[in-house]
């Protein structure tokens, strides 16, 4: 199935794309990072993106991603059957484009994730802004920044941009469910609504999944039977704009099951609940972000700030049994301290650090309900992170030099575990 699904998209850009060739207008985009961590070990990920489109009425948009294993373990000098590389498809889409008088309207068809929950690709598309999600959610896997709730699957969607600066989508996507593990065939269904005014900018949707049986309670084959649902949203929100003092929010949450059968399998796990506020102060000299967050473990690796955490929470669930699952989160605190005042061949660059504050296995929920032991049993794990970005040709270079102050000073583990470089870069080709 997902073989036939992929041929047929495929066929279809590429005769599109054969028959429209010298009118098509191409722009691209390409990220990369090398993540060493100080033992001899080099891991790479990033993404590529490219956008066709033809007269500003067809749009073709794909987005690939690859993650290597240790370059330095599984070398490219080595033979080639000793693979080191995963690559993943985000995204294959064609968008038809209708304008009308006081609108317009959008066809889309798709492979893979379609502007996920929590993302702000969706805004950028729609209304053509800068990105205003977290730095801390800064990702080198896909365009936008890290998403905290997305559906991989084939699908439709139709999103109407209004006169004014408002819009509004829905989205139709088979999939698979998998809050239960059952892994079973899902039909999901997904309502956005977001606007961008000069000092608001917000982005809200929510999901209902509907996971198809193939057998009744009695055994007899069924075409369509739904047993339970399973509801997902999520919204961000700017307070002001990026050129002044301003508050970002952003939450989300996933898998909250519903059954009309036995109430008691009614739940919303709390630990796959994504909360973050952040603070950001616009000063002359310098900026200043203070952001408190609650995310969930499993987020942890695709966001470049957070990899020693992502380490800790998964040291912390072999240990803590009361950690030890599929929905764990870490409540922090970040304080970003930067200033773009600083220049390079007359080219703006940036240069700051974060100090990250987190309670590895302990998420909010976990912190207000369990507040003695909390208290009592959690451990906390400091982490500086100066960097700097300058531009280098199209693009930006950005240099990380990250270290866990806490595993440095455990007499447990080697020194070295507790620093970690990255080199990463982005361009629009």
């Amino acid at each position: 199935m997902k073989k036939n699904f992929v041929l047929l998209y495929s066929a279809i850009f590429l005769s599109a794309a054969l028959c429209t060739a010298e009118e098509a207008a191409f722009s691209g985009y390409f990220g990369i990072l090398a993540d060493a961590p100080a033992k001899k070990e080099l891991y790479t990920e990033g993404f590529a993106a490219g956008q066709l489109d033809f007269g500003g009425n067809l749009i073709f948009r794909g987005e690939i991603q690859v993650e290597t294993g240790d370059l330095l373990e599984t070398s490219p000098l080595k033979k080639k059957e000793d693979k080191n590389s995963v690559l993943n498809l985000n995204e294959l889409s064609a968008t038809y484009k209708y304008n009308h008088t006081a609108s317009t309207h959008f066809f889309t068809a798709y492979l893979g994730s379609f502007e996920p929950a929590g993302s702000d690709i969706f805004l950028q598309r729609q209304f053509g802004i800068q990105s205003i999600a977290s730095p801390l959610t800064e990702s080198y896997k896909g365009l936008g920044s890290a998403p905290f709730n997305e559906h991989y699957g084939a699908g439709v969607a139709y999103t109407v941009k209004f006169e004014s600066p408002m819009a509004a989508g829905f989205y139709l996507t088979l999939n698979r469910d998998n809050a239960t593990g059952d892994e079973k065939k899902a039909v999901w269904t997904n309502f956005r609504f977001a606007g961008s005014y000069p000092n608001v900018t917000f982005d809200l949707n929510a999901g209902v999944n509907f996971p198809l049986e193939k057998e009744s309670e009695s055994g007899d084959k069924v075409v369509f039977l739904v047993k339970y649902l399973v509801i997902d949203g999520g919204a961000n929100l700017l307070i002001g704009n990026r050129y002044t003092t301003s508050l970002f929010l952003q939450g989300g949450v996933k898998n909250i099951t519903i059954n009309s059968d036995d109430s008691s399998d009614n739940n919303i796990d709390k630990g796959l609940v994504y909360l973050l506020g952040e603070f950001r102060m616009v000063l002359p000299a310098f900026q200043f972000n203070g952001t408190l967050f609650s995310i969930p473990d499993e987020y942890f690796s695709e966001m470049v700030f957070f990899r020693h955490q992502a380490i800790e929470s998964a040291e912390r669930s072999i240990t803590d049994p009361r950690s030890n699952s599929d929905s764990s989160s870490t409540l922090g605190i970040d304080v970003n301290l930067f200033t773009e005042n600083l220049y390079l061949a007359e080219r703006p660059m940036t240069a700051g650090a974060h100090f990250t504050v987190t309670t590895p296995g302990w998420g909010l929920f976990d912190a207000l309900e369990h507040k003695r032991e909390f208290k009592k049993e959690s451990d906390k794990t400091f982490v500086l992170s100066p960097y700097i970005s300058a531009p280098l040709l199209n693009g930006k270079l950005t240099g990380i030099a990250s270290m866990n102050i806490t595993a440095l000073k455990d007499k447990d583990k080697e020194k070295r575990e507790a620093f970690r470089f990255m080199l990463g870069y982005k361009t629009q080709l």
